[in-house]
């Protein structure tokens, strides 16, 4: 993200530290047009209708309330911007039970928040990528159906 003004990142994290090392980073890295703000589920401190993609790394099984956060995500993304999720999959490690999720629970969460899948990876060892737009207004079918 050097020199390439058409370029932009937004990075968000709950803890105060954490934004304040991600700053540091950036600066070591020379990495400009990067805004790191602390956040929370119900406010993101992301902006409105401006992002292209929005990632999110092992976050969903973490929180108390997925889909509050996947909602207002969805308020920053442009009209076709998408969300890419990568979460543990307890499908391919039954041992992690309590911690991630199973695949059906994932696209349940994913569908409540108001999305659809656009493709999914189950490449890796123990995740799976899904790639996510905002459910088109009036659209009643549902992610699972989708996947299945």
């Amino acid at each position: 993200m050097k020199k390439q003004p058409w370029i932009r990142g937004d990075g968000v994290d709950r803890k105060e530290f954490m934004t304040i090392l991600g700053r540091r980073r950036c600066a070591e890295l020379g990495l400009e047009n990067v805004e790191i703000v602390t956040g929370t589920v119900t406010d993101t401190h992301l902006p409105d209708k401006a992002l292209d993609l929005v990632v999110m790394v092992n976050v969903v099984h973490c929180l108390a309330d997925p889909i509050a956060l996947l909602k207002n995500v969805a308020a920053s993304l442009k009209t076709d911007g998408q969300v890419a999720v990568v979460e543990g999959n307890l499908d391919k490690d039954p041992s992690a039970a309590g911690e991630w999720f199973s695949r059906a629970r994932l696209l349940g969460i994913f569908d409540a928040a108001g999305y659809v899948l656009v493709r999914q990876d189950a490449s890796l060892p123990q995740d799976n990528i899904y790639l996510l737009k905002k459910r088109e207004q009036g659209s009643v079918t549902s992610l699972q159906e989708r996947a299945s």
